[in-house]
C-alpha cells in the first residue's frame, strides 16, 4: 500500500533520490561533497527524555502479567474452579483498568498538541479500525456465555465488569492513536516539557504485555463456561476468529504508539 500510494510522487520524493545514478560526471552531489577516506554510516539515536518512569512501569506490567499467568497456573490443581477463575478476571480486570485509565489521561494530554499538516499515512488507522469488531464480538459472545451458563453472583460480576473495560480500552485507545498520529509540538514550551510521554510509554509497553497475558490464558481453563455453553469446536472457532486480530491490534498499536512517542513532541517540519 506505501509502495503503491507513493508511485509517481517525484516532487515530493525527489530529494531522497540521491542513490539513483546521476548525470554528474562524477557523480552525485552527495558524493561531490564527501571529503577523501569518508565512510557513509547509519547512525541512529532515540531521545529518551520524559519517558523512564513510563518504562519502568509498563516493565512492572510485564512483570505482573507473566506472574499473574503463573500464579493462574499454579491454582489449577489447588483451588476449585470458580476461584481459579475468579482470580485471573481480577488479574485480567487490573490490566485493563490501568491501560483504560492511561489511554484517558493521554487522550487529554495528546489532544492539546498541534496539528501536523503532514500526517501518517491513512493506513495505519485502517489497521486499527478493522481489528475493533473481533474485540466486540469477542466481549458479546463472552457474555452471553456467562449469563447463559451456570456463572451467577460475584464471579458473574467480575466477567462483565472486565469484558466492558477490555471493550472501553480499546475504544478509548483506537481514537486516542488516530488523533495522536495527527499531533506535533511547534511550541518551544511543549518540546521541552512533553506532557504525557511516559503515559505513552507505559502504553507502548502494556499493549505488549497484554498479548503476553493473553496468549497465555488461552491455554488455561479460564473459559470453561464458554466451551460448556457453545461446546469445545465452537468455541474454538470463534477464538481462532476473533484473538488473531486482537492479538494483531496490541502489535501494532505498540507501533503507532511509539511512531507518536517520536513525531508528537518534534515540530511539523522536523526530519
Amino acid at each position: 500500500y506505501i509502495l503503491w500510494s507513493n508511485i509517481g510522487n517525484i516532487e515530493e520524493n525527489q530529494h531522497s533520490l540521491d542513490f539513483l545514478p546521476s548525470a554528474l560526471p562524477m557523480g552525485s552531489q552527495e558524493e561531490l561533497n564527501r571529503t577523501e577516506g569518508h565512510k557513509q554510516a547509519l547512525v541512529l539515536y532515540a531521545d529518551c527524555s520524559s519517558s523512564t518512569k513510563g518504562m519502568f512501569a509498563g516493565l512492572f506490567l510485564v512483570l505482573f502479567a507473566f506472574s499473574t499467568c503463573l500464579v493462574i497456573y499454579l491454582l489449577v490443581n489447588d483451588c476449585t474452579m470458580d476461584e481459579y477463575i475468579m482470580t485471573a478476571q481480577i488479574l485480567e480486570c487490573c490490566i485493563f483498568l490501568s491501560m483504560t485509565a492511561a489511554s484517558a489521561s493521554l487522550y487529554y494530554k495528546i489532544a492539546q498538541r498541534d496539528v501536523n499538516p503532514k500526517p501518517i499515512s491513512f493506513l495505519d488507522d485502517l489497521l486499527l479500525v478493522i481489528c475493533l469488531p473481533a474485540f466486540f464480538m469477542y466481549g458479546v459472545l463472552s457474555l452471553m456465555a456467562n449469563m447463559l451458563g451456570d456463572t451467577e453472583g460475584l464471579e458473574l460480576w467480575l466477567v462483565i465488569i472486565t469484558r466492558s473495560i477490555q471493550v472501553l480500552q480499546v475504544s478509548l485507545q483506537t481514537p486516542m492513536i488516530v488523533d495522536g498520529l495527527r499531533r506535533c509540538s511547534n511550541s518551544a514550551w511543549a518540546q521541552e516539557h512533553r506532557a504525557g510521554r511516559n503515559t505513552l510509554m507505559f502504553l507502548v509497553v502494556a499493549n505488549l504485555a497484554v498479548y503476553i497475558f493473553q496468549t497465555f490464558i488461552l491455554k488455561t481453563h479460564i473459559y470453561q463456561t464458554e466451551i460448556d455453553v457453545f461446546s469445545l469446536e465452537v468455541w474454538v472457532v470463534l477464538t481462532h476468529t476473533t484473538q488473531p486480530l486482537c492479538i494483531f491490534y496490541r502489535f501494532h498499536s505498540a507501533v503507532a504508539l511509539a511512531d507518536i512517542w517520536s513525531s508528537a513532541y518534534k515540530p511539523a517540519d522536523y526530519q
